[in-house]
C-alpha cells in the first residue's frame, strides 16, 4: 500500500539474492543486509522527501518573482501596488537588477504589464501543467530505452510509481494510485482539478498570506506562533512584507529560528511559565493539603514533561519543514476566504465551496506531494548513479560529467551579466540624474538669494549639496523654499527615476530584445562547437586503444568545454569606458526631459 500510494521503494524488502549454478545444480542465496535494504532505491526516496519539504521555499519564491514582473489585480479589478514602493511610476535602486530572465520570463516578456489577470492565469496554467514535467521526460526515456523491463515489471505485479502506464493502461490500473484510477486517470484528474484550484481565486498570494499566523497574538501552545516571534528569534524581518514575500519570509525565518540559541532558552521558559500557571490554576481551585497535593502534582508533572518534549519535537517538525507551514496556510486561506465572500454566495455555490472544493484541494494536495516526491526522487537517481558512474566508468563519464558542469556555470554566469548590465545602467541613470538635481538646486538657491539681495555664490550651493545626502538636502530645501523635482525620488535613502525616462535609456544604450538574442546565440554556439568538437575527436581516435582512446577524448573534452565558452564570451562581452558612458547617459537624460518638456508645451 506505501509503494502503491506513496512510491515507497519496498518492493524488494526481504527478498533474497540469489545465483544458479548449472553445473552444482543449485542456487545460492546472499542474505546480507545491504542486499536486503537495497540502498540504491532508498537513497534517491530519502533525497526525494528532504527536497519535497523544502520545495514549498522555491515555490513561493517563484511567485514572489511572479509578482515582481508585472502587476496582478485585486478583487475589485484594480491594480495591486508593487511590493516595494507605492511610487509605481519611479524605478529604485536595488540589490538586483530592474531587468532579469526570470521577471522577462514570468512577465512574457512586457505582456504582464499591460493584461496583468491575463498573464496571471497563464502563469498559473503553466505552473499546473508543468509541474510533472520530471515525470514526463523519464516517461519518454523509459518508452525508449526501457519499455520491454517496465512490462516485465507490471507483467509481475510489482508497483513502479507513474513508470507503470507504460506497461499497459489496465495492467497498470491495480499498481499505482488504484483508488484514483491509476497513473493515467491520476494525471488527467490532477490536470483538471490542478486548474480548479489555481484558476479560481483571483490573488493567490492573498489567500496564502490570509493563512499565516496572525502578525501578533497570545498563544499558549508553541506549534502556534505569531509572526512577531518568528521574527523576534529568526532576526529576519516578516511584518514589513506582503503576499507572496511575507509567506516567504515566515517560512525562511521559522528555519532560522529553531537553529538559534536564545530560542532554546525561550521554550524551556516558556514550559516553565506554562507550569506555573496550571499549578496556580490548580491550587486555587482545590484546597488540599501538602502530602496529598504532592502525589496530585508528581504524576500531572511526568505527563507534562512528556507533553513538552512531544510538543517541541513537534514543534521542530512543523516549522523545520516548511511543507507542514504550506499546507497549513492554503487550507486556512481558501477557507478564510470563501468565509468572507460567503455573504455573495447563493445556495449552489455554498455547497460547492465548502464541500467539493474542499475535496478538491485534498486531491490536489496529495498529487502534488506525489508528483514532486515522484520527481525529485527520480532526480536523486540521476545524481547518485552520475556519481556511481565516476566510480564505474570514470574514463568514459568524466567528460560528459564536466561539460554538464561547466555548461550550467556558463548559463548562470550569462544570465548574471545581462542582469548586472542593467543594474549598472539604472545606477548610471541615478547618478547622472542626481547630478543635475545638484545643478538645480544650486540655480535655484542662487536665483532665490539674488531676489532677497543675499550674497551666496555657487561653490556655497554646491558644496551644500555636497556634504549634506542629497535626500536630506532636498527633502528640506523643498520644504523651506518649495523646490520641485522630477528627476530623482527617495525612499528613506534609496534613490529611484522614473520608469519612462529608464526605459528611454535602455532603448537608447541596450535594448531588451538584442541582450537577450546575444544570450540566446551565446548558448546555442556553445552546444554545437562543443559537440561538434567531440564527435569530430572521437572520430580520429579509434585507431587508439581503449583506455587510450577514452584519455585522450577525456583531455580534449576538457580543453574544448573549458576553451569555448570563454571565447563565445569574449565576442560578446561589452567594454566601456564608464566616465565616458556617464556624459552620454548625462546627455540622454537632459535630452528626455527636454523632449518631455517640448511634448508638454506643444499639448
Amino acid at each position: 500500500m506505501l509503494n502503491q500510494y506513496l512510491g515507497v521503494p519496498l518492493q524488494l524488502f526481504g527478498y533474497k539474492c540469489c545465483r544458479n549454478f548449472m553445473e552444482k545444480r543449485e542456487a545460492i542465496c546472499d542474505i546480507r543486509n545491504e542486499n536486503i535494504w537495497n540502498i540504491y532505491q532508498l537513497l534517491p526516496y530519502y533525497i526525494g522527501i528532504i527536497a519535497m519539504a523544502y520545495f514549498p521555499l522555491v515555490v513561493v519564491k517563484i511567485g514572489k518573482h511572479a509578482i515582481d514582473s508585472g502587476e496582478e489585480l485585486d478583487n475589485s479589478g484594480t491594480q495591486l501596488l508593487s511590493l516595494e514602493t507605492k511610487d509605481t511610476d519611479f524605478l529604485f535602486l536595488k540589490q538586483r537588477g530592474p531587468i532579469s530572465i526570470s521577471k522577462l520570463l514570468f512577465g512574457l516578456f512586457g505582456l504582464g504589464d499591460r493584461h496583468p489577470l491575463l498573464v496571471s492565469r497563464i502563469r498559473r496554467t503553466m505552473f499546473v501543467l508543468l509541474t510533472p514535467i520530471i515525470v514526463y521526460v523519464f516517461l519518454l526515456v523509459y518508452h525508449g530505452l526501457g519499455q520491454d523491463l517496465i512490462k516485465e515489471i507490471v507483467k509481475h505485479k510489482i508497483p513502479c510509481g507513474f513508470m507503470s502506464l507504460l506497461g499497459g493502461f489496465t495492467e497498470s490500473r491495480d499498481l499505482f494510485l488504484p483508488m484514483f484510477g491509476g497513473p493515467v486517470i491520476s494525471l488527467i484528474l490532477y490536470n483538471i482539478v490542478g486548474l480548479i484550484v489555481i484558476l479560481v481565486p483571483v490573488d493567490l498570494s492573498k489567500i496564502l498570506e490570509q493563512g499565516l499566523p496572525p502578525d501578533t497574538k497570545p498563544f499558549s501552545t508553541l506549534l502556534m506562533l505569531d509572526v512577531a516571534t518568528i521574527e523576534k528569534f529568526s532576526k529576519k524581518h516578516c511584518r514589513n512584507f506582503s503576499r507572496y514575500r511575507k509567506v516567504y519570509s515566515v517560512m525562511r525565518g521559522s528555519i532560522y529560528m529553531l537553529i538559534n540559541p536564545v530560542f532554546l532558552k525561550f521554550i524551556t521558559l516558556f514550559h516553565l511559565r506554562r507550569w506555573k500557571s496550571i499549578m496556580m490554576a490548580l491550587c486555587s481551585c482545590c484546597h488540599m493539603k501538602r502530602c496529598f497535593t504532592f502525589f496530585v502534582r508528581m504524576p500531572l508533572f511526568i505527563i507534562y514533561i512528556f507533553w513538552c518534549i512531544v510538543e517541541t519535537l513537534l514543534l521542530y517538525i512543523f516549522y523545520g519543514f516548511p511543507i507542514f507551514l504550506f499546507i497549513l496556510s492554503v487550507v486556512r486561506g481558501y477557507v478564510r476566504h470563501f468565509k468572507q465572500s460567503n455573504r455573495r454566495m447563493l445556495v449552489v455555490s455554498s455547497v460547492c465551496a465548502f464541500i467539493l472544493f474542499p475535496l478538491c484541494c485534498l486531491f490536489y494536495f496529495f498529487m502534488f506531494i506525489i508528483i514532486i516526491l515522484q520527481s525529485f526522487t527520480i532526480i536523486g537517481y540521476f545524481i547518485f548513479f552520475l556519481y556511481l558512474s565516476l566510480i564505474v566508468f570514470p574514463s568514459r563519464s568524466f567528460g560528459f560529467i564536466y561539460f554538464i558542469i561547466m555548461f550550467i556555470l556558463f548559463v548562470h554566469t550569462v544570465v548574471k551579466e545581462f542582469e548586472n548590465e542593467y543594474q549598472a545602467l539604472l545606477e548610471f541613470t541615478i547618478k547622472a540624474s542626481e547630478k543635475l538635481v545638484k545643478v538645480k538646486i544650486a540655480k535655484e538657491l542662487l536665483d532665490h538669494k539674488a531676489k532677497n539681495n543675499s550674497g551666496c555664490c555657487a561653490t556655497e550651493c554646491l558644496a551644500l549639496t555636497n556634504t549634506i545626502p542629497l535626500g536630506m538636502s532636498y527633502e528640506s530645501l523643498s520644504i523651506q523654499y518649495g523646490f520641485q523635482n522630477d528627476y530623482v525620488l527617495y525612499k528613506g535613502q534609496v534613490p529611484g527615476v522614473r520608469k519612462d525616462l529608464f526605459e528611454y535609456i535602455i532603448d537608447k544604450f541596450l535594448p531588451v530584445h538584442i541582450a537577450f538574442f546575444h544570450i540566446i546565440i551565446q548558448i546555442l554556439c556553445v552546444q554545437v562547437l562543443v559537440l561538434v568538437s567531440i564527435i569530430f575527436i572521437s572520430r580520429y581516435i579509434k585507431n587508439f586503444t581503449s583506455d587510450e582512446s577514452n584519455e585522450v577524448l577525456n583531455v580534449m573534452s576538457v580543453v574544448v568545454v573549458t576553451m569555448f565558452p570563454n571565447l563565445i564570451r569574449l565576442l560578446f562581452v561589452r567594454v566601456h569606458n564608464k566616465n565616458v558612458r556617464k556624459r552620454k547617459v548625462r546627455q540622454s537624460i537632459i535630452d528626455f526631459w527636454e523632449k518631455k518638456k517640448k511634448f508638454a508645451m506643444e499639448n
